[in-house]
């Protein structure tokens, strides 16, 4: 997921960052409508003066700008994943510290860059709001295309190459690749499932390793 800090980074790798607008106050529960900050940002360069913290919107003023819609037998994730995650947001709810992003060109266009797996969960849970920041670009947010699925899984097989194809099965190294994405889909199931309070001892612990190492 994006931190502040990745947002920033990756706003100076595609030239977004501009000399500021006028700023505009905001409050995080009860922010101004998601259109007239696109506008504001469109029209004048205006920016909510906190915009990458997290404001607090409805699930369905978000939902037509996702960039995928994902489901449980239709995603990137794995269905032990998607469940996971479910299970975390309904104990711990969807964290402020970790809102989704949600990027607004300056032609208006919008795309929600980080988020999309848990805004389709928290709308199967019903939730009624979600924590949203911004990231603003001077040009335009453009949604991409990604295939899920059977799909996904018909646009693999055809990208590789026959000879390569029959290498592999020559090797076995099908079952290798196999397992290996199992044990990576499981590693994050646990991360997924993880208490926050046990991730950050975690986090912590792995960063005083770090630093007696010096690194």
């Amino acid at each position: 997921m994006l931190t502040t800090l990745d947002c920033y980074l990756l706003g100076l790798w595609e030239g977004s960052l501009h000399e500021e607008g006028e700023y505009y106050d905001t409050q995080a529960h009860k922010p101004p409508p998601l259109r007239e900050v696109i506008r504001r940002w469109a029209q004048s360069g205006d920016k909510p003066q906190n915009y990458h913290r997290a404001h607090w919107y409805a699930v369905e003023e978000i939902w037509p700008h996702r960039e995928y819609t994902w489901r449980k037998h239709d995603a990137r994730n794995s269905p032990q994943e998607w469940d996971a995650i479910a299970a975390s947001m309904r104990e711990h709810g969807w964290r402020d510290d970790e809102p989704a992003w949600l990027m607004i060109g300056g032609d208006g266009s919008t795309k929600l860059g980080e988020g999309n797996h848990r805004l389709a969960i928290a709308k199967q849970l019903r939730f009624k709001r979600i924590p949203v920041a911004f990231l603003f670009r001077s040009g335009p947010v453009t949604k991409g295309y990604q295939p899920t699925g059977g799909t996904a899984l018909k646009s693999a097989i055809k990208a590789v190459p026959p000879a390569v194809a029959r290498f592999l099965q020559g090797r076995r190294e099908g079952r290798k690749i196999a397992k290996a994405t199992r044990q990576r889909r499981a590693r994050k199931a646990r991360e997924a499932a993880m208490d926050p309070r046990e991730r950050r001892d975690r986090d912590k612990k792995v960063d005083q390793i770090m630093d007696l190492l010096g690194f």
